[in-house]
């Protein structure tokens, strides 16, 4: 999920901000190492949570002011959606399979370079010091999500079909 990128990132933002939190849910076998980065960085306000229930995750998304997915590689990213269904603008790396179908850019979030550290301190640090900014972001990005509902997946996935049964035909 590239959560070193994000911490390197987030000590720009400490040094702009300093009472800004981080919270990364999750657990793997990269915690250890990163909490150890934590501590290097001497960041204040990091809190490595562990794993969530799916159920759980809403109380998260409840207390957040953006959500911050900077992977190196996520084939779609359905938690991006998630965050935007609760009303939080997003930061998204460019290899986040989701941030050419939902995040728009400057409107619903911002989609930054996977490995461009000073980039996605910079969008973190942005939303976080416009209130403004990051709850009009916040309702565009509701907007979007709730738009991506049963219905319209499946007429999406019947014009694909459609498509491919054209294309196959030909």
């Amino acid at each position: 999920k590239n959560i070193e990128t994000l911490l390197m990132a987030f000590k720009l933002v400490q040094n702009e901000i300093s009472q800004a939190g981080l919270i990364i849910l999750g657990e793997g076998p990269l915690r250890s190492s990163l909490e150890n980065i934590t501590k290097k960085l001497k960041l204040s306000n990091v809190c490595f949570v562990g794993f969530i229930q799916p159920k759980d995750l809403i109380k998260y998304y409840a207390c957040a002011d953006i959500f911050v997915l900077p992977s190196y590689i996520d084939t779609w990213g359905v938690v991006v959606l998630e965050a935007m269904s609760c009303g939080l603008p997003v930061v998204v790396s460019d290899r986040v399979g989701c941030a050419k179908d939902i995040v728009h850019q400057n409107k619903s979030g911002f989609v930054v370079s996977v490995e461009n550290v000073k980039e996605l301190a910079l969008a973190i640090s942005k939303l976080l010091q416009d209130t403004k900014l990051c709850k009009e972001m916040g309702r565009y990005a509701q907007k979007i999500a709730m738009e991506w509902n049963y219905d319209f997946s499946i007429q999406q996935l019947n014009q694909a079909l459609k498509i491919s049964i054209n294309e196959n035909i030909k």
